[in-house]
């Protein structure tokens, strides 16, 4: 997103944490446009590769118009480290598809942990 060459300049994708202008982030629903060009690339190929390029945008597709409020609405995630705002409520209960709430459950974990201050998460638990 931030870079063509994630694996040389991994730090790059850090810019999105170093704005509170959280409307400008990216859903992934905004992906759909680009998915649906590498379908269409992906269909000179042929096979194997128009097979997975197919698979990838209709997933895609699908979680956005079947989730909107997790795969197309920007976050409302505070930006703050502050001792009155450490307590985040998440509801997954809305999520009726397993997998979607698994995939949302371990993506809350991995910015909650993430977010922490040292000291705050015990890796033993």
């Amino acid at each position: 997103m931030y870079t063509d060459d994630p694996l040389t300049e991994p730090t790059l994708a850090w810019r999105i944490l170093a704005t509170d202008r959280y409307e400008n982030y990216p859903t992934l629903s905004d992906l759909i446009p680009e998915l649906q060009m590498l379908v269409a690339r992906s269909s000179k190929d042929g096979g194997k590769a128009v097979e997975n390029a197919t698979l990838i945008y209709n997933s895609i597709s699908t979680a956005s118009r079947l989730y909107p409020q997790i795969f197309r609405e920007k976050t409302n995630i505070p930006d703050t480290f502050l001792s009155t705002d450490r307590n985040i409520y998440y509801d997954l209960s809305t999520i009726n598809t397993k997998n979607v709430r698994s995939a949302t459950f371990l993506n809350v974990l991995s910015y909650v942990v993430n977010r922490s201050n040292p000291g705050e998460v015990d890796p033993a638990v």
